[in-house]
């Protein structure tokens, strides 16, 4: 009978279960997530909820590649807190579940998925170069970069901008500042009223997966790909046996090193900060 009841569930718009017990709760949830391979959510706000909780999982971004994490919600209500100790997230009231995920749920797909496209830009652009100079040193394994070059580029250079953008980055915010007249010690924003009638659309980016996709990341490891050849090639050709430091003494491997390094530091910066300027604006 499993197999005719799923059938009849995933054509309905909404199933009322009644008098069910707390297995049972969870095995529903479990039918629809195995057999529609669906993202789940479940909520509850009682000890007979903990199940349905536990079997649920929210998706962090859906394409082609399924990355799932097991992901329940508890309402602090009348019957007790153990709902909200076997959940990830808590809530206070249960019509504050638009904004978690409406709002910051798209905001953490939003985050995620440009944080990791770039990653893979700024690393591409940070290690090509040296696959480009094997061909010039006769493949003898020396590197244009200096030790410790390598070191500082992820964990002092590129950590910053990575770290912001992956715990900062607003694209659309659901609050207004409030006039000075009506600011209080406890009360500097509030809720736009509007917000609500575009927010949905917005998500609708999430749940297609319209930003981590496989268009997206090939374009973005090309960009990483095309900018790696231009400085490279510009810190080959463009510093020659004349080009001399502030000491006098004549350019060598470690001159166009240090060049090449610098315009690569720089390139990262200015786009990343040029990415925000453009994100805030529209």
């Amino acid at each position: 009978m499993k197999e005719t009841f799923t059938n009849i569930v995933i054509n309905c718009d909404a199933v009322i279960c009644c008098r069910v017990t707390p297995k049972q709760k969870a095995e529903m949830v479990r039918i629809v997530k195995v057999k529609t391979q669906k993202v789940t959510l479940a909520i509850g706000d009682g000890a007979n909820d903990v199940n349905m909780i536990q079997t649920a999982n929210i998706g962090i971004f859906r394409t082609y590649i399924h990355f799932l994490t097991l992901i329940g919600i508890g309402v602090y209500g009348h019957e007790g807190v153990q709902a909200v100790q076997a959940s990830d997230y808590a809530i206070p009231e249960f019509k504050n579940i638009w904004r978690l995920l409406l709002v910051h749920g798209r905001w953490s797909y939003l985050r995620i998925a440009e944080m990791i496209l770039y990653f893979f830009y700024k690393n591409m652009l940070f290690t090509l170069p040296q696959f480009f100079f094997a061909f010039i040193n006769g493949f003898s394994g020396t590197t244009i970069y200096d030790d410790y070059y390598v070191t500082t580029y992820n964990l002092v250079f590129t950590a910053l901008p990575l770290l912001v953008k992956a715990v900062l980055e607003k694209d659309v915010d659901y609050k207004i500042r409030l006039p000075k007249a009506k600011i209080t010690k406890s009360k500097l924003y509030v809720e736009s009223p509007k917000i609500k009638a575009y927010i949905p659309p917005l998500y609708g980016y999430n749940k297609k997966g319209l930003i981590f996709t496989y268009p997206n990341f090939v374009y973005w490891v090309g960009k990483g790909v095309f900018m790696a050849v231009i400085l490279f090639l510009f810190a080959i050709f463009g510093v020659d046996n004349t080009s001399i430091d502030s000491s006098g003494i004549q350019s060598s491997m470690w001159f166009t090193s240090i060049t090449l390094y610098t315009c690569v530091i720089a390139v990262i910066s200015s786009f990343f900060n040029l990415l925000i300027i453009i994100g805030r604006f529209c």
